[in-house]
C-alpha cells in the first residue's frame, strides 16, 4: 500500500464524494463575523455610564449641602468612585494582549477591594453641613431608598457589559459578572455621593458603600449565565 494513511483508510472514492445540496446552501449563506473590539466596548460602556449619571443628576438634582462640605473630601471621594468603576470595567472588558479572555482575577480583586473599602471609608469619613440630614442607627432602615437608587444606577454598566461580553467567556464567568457588578456599584455610589444629603456614618458606609457589594452579588447570580460561551 502506498499514499497517506488516511487515504488508504477512507479510500479514493470516499474522498471525492460531492457535498450535499443542503451543506452547499449553508456554506453559501456564511457571512464574515466582526471581531470583538474590547477597547471600543470599554469606551462605550464608560461613555454610557457617564451620560447616565449626569442625566440622572440633572433630573434628580444635586444634594443641597454640597457647597457646605469640604471640597477636598467631595473631589477625593468622587475620584475614588470613578477609579473603582473604571478599573473594574477595564479589567472586566479588556483582555491582556496575549489572551482572548478578560482579566477576571484583577477585576475581581478591584471589585472586592472597592466593596470593602467604600464601606470602611463611609463609616470613618462622613463630613456634614447645616443642611445635611442624619438617620443614624435608629432610622437606618429608612435609607433603603438610596440602596435601591444606587442599584438602579449600577444596572446600566452591568447590562451593557454583559451584552458586549455575551458568549465570549469560557472560564470564571461568575467572577467576571461580579466585577461588572462592582463597577456598576461604584457608579451607583458616585451618583449617591452627589445626590444624597444624609451624612451619618452608618448610611454613607453601609448603604452607599454597600451598593458595591450587593451589586456584585446580584450580578454574579443573574448575569453570569449570559456570559458563558456555549
Amino acid at each position: 500500500m502506498t499514499g497517506h494513511p488516511i487515504d488508504v483508510l477512507i479510500g479514493e472514492e470516499a474522498r471525492t464524494l460531492p457535498i450535499s445540496d443542503e451543506l452547499e446552501a449553508e456554506l453559501a449563506r456564511l457571512t464574515p463575523v466582526r471581531l470583538r473590539s474590547p477597547h471600543r466596548h470599554l469606551a462605550t460602556v464608560l461613555a454610557l455610564s457617564a451620560a447616565y449619571v449626569l442625566l440622572a443628576l440633572a433630573v434628580m438634582t444635586l444634594r443641597r449641602d454640597l457647597d457646605e462640605l469640604p471640597a477636598l473630601w467631595v473631589i477625593g471621594v468622587a475620584a475614588a468612585w470613578v477609579l473603582g468603576c473604571s478599573l473594574a470595567l477595564w479589567f472586566s472588558l479588556a483582555p491582556r494582549r496575549d489572551s482572548m479572555l478578560t482579566r477576571w482575577r484583577a477585576a475581581a480583586v478591584v471589585a472586592v477591594v472597592a466593596a470593602v473599602g467604600f464601606v470602611v471609608l463611609g463609616l470613618v469619613l462622613h463630613p456634614h453641613g447645616p443642611s445635611s440630614a442624619h438617620y443614624g442607627w435608629e432610622r437606618f432602615a429608612h435609607g433603603h431608598a438610596c440602596l435601591e437608587i444606587g442599584l438602579g444606577i449600577a444596572l446600566l454598566p452591568v447590562v451593557a457589559g454583559t451584552v458586549l461580553l455575551r458568549r465570549s467567556q469560557y472560564v470564571r464567568t461568575r467572577w467576571i459578572a461580579a466585577a461588572l457588578g462592582g463597577g456598576g456599584g461604584c457608579l451607583g455610589g458616585l451618583f449617591l455621593h452627589f445626590y444624597c444629603r444624609i451624612a451619618d456614618g452608618p448610611h454613607v458606609g453601609l448603604i452607599h458603600g454597600g451598593v458595591v457589594g450587593l451589586a456584585m452579588l446580584l450580578a454574579s447570580v443573574l448575569a453570569s449565565r449570559f456570559l458563558e460561551a456555549r
